[in-house]
């Protein structure tokens, strides 16, 4: 395969990662909005302990916005890493609520699934990302 042809698959890649980060990270930012209708999980009882939802749908805008950023620039990995962290800490909340609600209330509890979702894509992001590294530093993708 030509080097060419690498560096266009390589800037592709690049452009699908970060638009869906950024349409991720916008959609998780609509989720922790106010919505005086809508039920809402009991792990947010948990989180607005430590800050308000809204607060949260705040770091989720800024992931999105360095997103953007990082796509314009043609390098950078803010957004995206922000985007693995914070969904490492939702991954982390969730385990604690999931634990609590457990401890108080028994078995039952769906958190679990919330759990895992942002922590096993989160881990399989960061594994894409750590491999990107190496390649890049092998020179194949400069």
């Amino acid at each position: 395969m030509s080097l060419e042809l690498s560096n266009r698959r390589y800037k592709l890649g690049r452009t699908v990662m970060l638009t869906s980060a950024f349409l991720y990270a916008l959609s998780r930012a609509a989720t922790y909005l106010p919505n005086p209708g809508r039920e809402v999980p009991k792990a947010m009882d948990f989180i607005s302990l430590l800050v308000p939802v809204w607060v949260w749908a705040g770091f989720w805008l800024i992931a999105a916005g360095l997103c953007v950023f990082d796509l314009v620039r043609g390098h950078g990995r803010n957004g995206i890493g922000s985007i693995v962290g914070l969904m490492f800490a939702w991954g982390a909340i969730y385990l604690i609520s999931y634990v609590d609600t457990v401890i108080h209330e028994g078995w039952g509890s769906r958190e679990w699934s919330v759990f895992a979702t942002f922590t096993f894509a989160g881990g399989m992001i960061l594994g894409l990302l750590i491999k990107l590294g190496a390649l890049k530093r092998r020179g194949e993708h400069e």
